[in-house]
């Protein structure tokens, strides 16, 4: 008993000591002026790739707020589990375990191809395993590069830094929303919110303050799982209707729509093209889908949401240029003889299975999951089977 009180005594006052050290150097350094401190006075950050993934071996429980709720139909308002891998691609259970297996499908796209609000096991990235067989009875590995306002230029890169690498046997697209949000606005890929944008500007460093760098330190040493658990929290807002990305283009003229689609039909089908040719440079094979929606004329709930806010199309022609989103990808599908499987024309219109105007609720997603495990099975019979 004597012993573990003072292995105790001593583990108490070693980290402390530690701390007080660490405190007492980021002081010296603060009054005296070390060489790195003084350096942060003139230094400018490099430019860099913004890479817009999931923040890596992440694990969270997360909840629609008030707010995402009112512009919903059909979605359940509780906690779903969100984790990623050590390359930031959403995972499930079984691929927590499952670690020796090669990747047979990685799945690019947006907020769609992610399904947050989906339980874990029903997300159809992931349930698309459950729902194939690989032709010897072995079970698949799928990824899930799905992140919430990445359009096809946010992927194509996303595939290049990160999928190549693991050389999957197929790599699937899904884009149309967020590219059309964005050009609708912007009228190119290059511009729009900080969120879009493809490179982080370099920035003076400003001189960090004591109590600044001390908070860190105990942050990055004594508590880094803590502080993932309550970075998260601490954003929850990020769902909210208050939060508008796009609050800076609101005041923009209204785009004229026969520009707009020009944009859109070059820059979008060459976006889906730059996929496409990587991919097969890398020896794997790509995959196009069409995008699942609820953007019709007749959608009156979908059509309120749009007009509550100023936008440079009216939902007339946002839902024509959406429209031709979804034909442009069957027209380079066919054009490159890329196999196609078809989600919009599958299940557009349906609110039982789409919740807004294109996330999939769970059941939505298992219905996606066994359409594109179905698909799969028939063109590619010489590698998978229904299970």
């Amino acid at each position: 008993m004597n012993w573990t009180k003072k292995v105790l005594a001593f583990s108490i006052v070693f980290f402390l000591s530690l701390f007080l050290l660490k405190g007492f150097d980021l002081a010296v350094g603060y009054v005296l002026g070390s060489d790195d401190l003084a350096k942060t006075k003139v230094q400018m950050e490099p430019r860099t790739i913004a890479l817009s993934e999931h923040i890596p071996n992440y694990d969270v429980k997360i909840m629609p707020d008030n707010g995402y709720m009112e512009q919903t139909q059909g979605l359940e308002q509780k906690e779903y589990r969100l984790r990623t891998n050590n390359q930031a691609f959403i995972i499930g259970e079984r691929d927590t375990v499952k670690k020796s297996n090669a990747v047979d499908i990685i799945f690019f796209g947006g907020s769609t191809t992610e399904c947050k609000y989906v339980e874990e096991d029903k997300r159809f990235p992931y349930l698309v395993a459950d729902k194939l067989k690989k032709k010897d009875g072995l079970l698949l590995q799928t990824l899930n590069g799905g992140v919430s306002g990445n359009n096809t230029m946010h992927s194509l890169l996303n595939s290049i830094v990160k999928g190549l690498e693991i050389k999957p046997k197929f790599m699937v697209l899904m884009h149309a929303v967020n590219d059309v949000a964005l050009i609708s606005k912007e009228q190119a890929y290059w511009r729009g919110p900080k969120s879009k944008v493809f490179i982080n500007e370099g920035k003076i460093i400003k001189d960090p303050k004591f109590i600044y760098l001390l908070f860190k330190q105990v942050k990055e040493i004594l508590i880094p799982n803590t502080w993932l658990q309550i970075r998260h929290l601490v954003s929850t807002k990020i769902d909210n209707v208050s939060n508008d990305e796009w609050a800076s283009s609101r005041n923009n003229p209204k785009a004229n729509y026969s520009d707009v689609e020009q944009a859109l039909t070059e820059d979008f089908s060459s976006a889906l093209k730059s996929f496409v040719a990587v991919s097969r440079a890398w020896g794997i094979e790509p995959i196009l889908m069409t995008q699942f929606n609820r953007i019709l004329i007749s959608d009156s709930f979908i059509r309120t949401h749009y007009e509550k806010l100023s936008q440079p199309l009216s939902y007339d022609e946002f839902v024509k240029l959406y429209s031709v989103a979804n034909e442009l990808i069957r027209k380079i599908a066919k054009d490159e003889q890329v196999f196609l499987i078809d989600l919009d024309k599958e299940l557009t219109g349906n609110n039982i299975y789409i919740y807004d105007a294109v996330h999939l609720n769970t059941q939505g997603s298992i219905v996606v999951a066994e359409y594109i495990a179905n698909e799969m099975a028939k063109k590619y019979p010489e590698f998978y089977r229904l299970n």
